[in-house]
């Protein structure tokens, strides 16, 4: 009982923290630096989120002997790492957007951004219509 106490308590400070961190941003993005970090917000929030919640909860499971607690831990901190992947890659996909954002808009801009976005990008995610196997043949 006493460990679902502290495991809900972790959790809903998880969540203010969450909200205090939304409202502190928010009114940081009001000024000098909203072209950056309002796209950065809207994209990470859900990732940021869930990291804050699965850390809250690694840390307050306890060490205990028994086998449950322990592959329970393990399987938070499994959660915990594939989470923060998920932040990190979705903050890299909003600081590229706002950076290509800023570029004009022609095609030539467009040609220098095809050549500037590394391969690994277009590898998870729909064909590219500029890859050799959305080509005709």
């Amino acid at each position: 009982m006493r460990t679902a106490l502290i495991v809900v308590a972790a959790l809903a400070a998880a969540v203010v923290v969450d909200l205090i961190s939304g409202l502190l941003v928010r009114r940081v993005a009001r000024g000098r630096y909203r072209w950056l970090l309002e796209p950065l917000r809207q994209a990470c929030r859900r990732p940021a989120a869930a990291v804050l919640l699965v850390g809250a909860l690694y840390y307050t499971l306890p060490f205990g002997p028994a086998g449950w607690q322990r592959s329970l831990r393990h399987v938070a901190l499994l959660v915990l790492v594939v989470f923060g992947a998920w932040l990190v890659i979705r903050a890299l996909h909003a600081a590229e957007a706002v950076a290509f954002s800023r570029l004009p808009g022609d095609v030539v801009t467009s040609r220098r951004i095809r050549r500037a976005r590394p391969r690994s990008a277009r590898c998870g995610g729909s064909p590219s219509p500029w890859s050799r196997s959305s080509r005709s043949a």
